[in-house]
């Protein structure tokens, strides 16, 4: 935490030291550069297209601007209030991977894994280092000699977050996730302290546009407190130690809890992963509360990229969405009224079978 203080501040100061007004990188500024491009390539309203932070970035254009946006798409929701991450819906990922799982095992009774609980063992390894770290040692990639990395219970709560990924999480890296952990919960560290090592080694922090951008959308104290009281926080640790840390520092000007809370009748298409470990679909799930003329595509089996992988995968949704964009909301008509499927799910995932090579020998064979 304080590493991130000193940080963020030593950043803001060489910026303001060459004359950059770093205030100036925050939500209502984006919002405004949207309107500024409307306005000056003669549009009187725009769709809007966006996933992850471009969904929050989009729900703020809407709150200033409604009369603006004709319809929007979105993959990824992030509601206004929404830009921390939520540790219970982080949970109900690995706990929708489990019941992945055990059905994978019911069509394949060669995959292993017997029938131990994955959201258990992730109980269990988090005691385990909490109790106290463990040293490893390992080769990690393009390092000439072998290093003893020393492993706590952060370094593994910080990996869950990734989907073993190496920022985000893909339904590839979700295929190795049982083996990974179930390897870990039977002692063998070594992938987990070949990815921490290779984290450890130069710069890899948020960029101060990004997190002044961020700290200008907050959160509101209910729901501040809400995040810190949900039990799933002791499982999968602290995940908004950047933002905790340095909102006190950036100076952008932060936008007000009545901003916070979209109100609209814009058709909106929300498309959302039910594996998504970067924005958890309860996201989605809130946000119709308040959105009255709003369709959500679950996708079981999504990540966050969950709307690129229909897009490519999925003729039916493809037509889906030529359907959204052609609908003629000017005659009032609404979203419901086209027949939008409440789920369109991708293929199931392969997980990696128990047995054979670790993942810490596939990683060092280049395989």
């Amino acid at each position: 935490r304080a590493s991130l203080q000193k940080a963020a501040q030593a950043s803001i100061d060489n910026w303001k030291g060459q004359g950059v007004d770093v205030s100036g990188y925050d939500i209502m500024n984006m919002v405004e550069d949207v309107d500024d491009l409307r306005e000056g390539l003669g549009y009187e309203r725009i769709l809007l297209r966006g996933t992850s932070f471009g969904s929050q970035w989009s729900f703020a254009y809407m709150q200033a601007h409604p009369d603006r946006v004709d319809r929007a798409v979105l993959g990824g929701t992030e509601p206004i209030d929404y830009g921390y991450d939520s540790p219970q819906g982080i949970w109900h990922v690995f706990e929708r991977l489990e019941q992945r799982l055990n059905e994978a095992k019911q069509r394949d009774p060669e995959l292993g894994y017997s029938q131990r609980s994955l959201t258990d063992a992730i109980k269990q390894i988090v005691q385990r280092l909490a109790d106290g770290p463990v040293q490893v040692e390992v080769q990690p990639p393009r390092s000439s000699s072998p290093k003893e990395i020393t492993l706590g219970v952060e370094d593994f709560q910080r990996q869950l977050r990734s989907g073993i990924g190496a920022r985000r999480e893909t339904p590839a890296s979700l295929e190795n996730f049982p083996k990974f952990i179930f390897e870990v919960l039977d002692g063998d560290y070594r992938f987990l302290a070949a990815k921490v090592a290779a984290g450890r080694v130069g710069f890899n922090g948020a960029s101060l546009q990004a997190l002044s951008i961020d700290n200008s959308l907050g959160i509101s104290a209910a729901r501040d407190q809400q995040l810190d009281q949900e039990p799933a926080r002791a499982w999968v640790g602290e995940l908004n130690l950047a933002y905790k840390a340095t909102r006190a520092a950036t100076p952008s000007p932060v936008v007000p809890d009545t901003f916070r809370t979209l109100t609209s009748d814009t058709p909106i298409l929300l498309v959302h992963g039910d594996l998504d470990l970067s924005t958890p679909i309860e996201n989605a799930e809130a946000a119709l509360q308040t959105l009255s003329n709003a369709h959500l595509i679950r996708v079981p089996g999504g990540t966050h990229g969950a709307f690129d992988q229909l897009s490519r995968d999925s003729e039916a949704f493809r037509k889906n969405l030529r359907e959204f964009l052609a609908a003629d909301f000017q005659e009032d008509q609404r979203v419901e009224s086209l027949g939008l499927p409440a789920e369109i799910p991708l293929e199931p995932l392969e997980f990696a079978p128990q047995g054979g090579p670790s993942l810490y020998e596939q990683q060092s064979e280049g395989r």
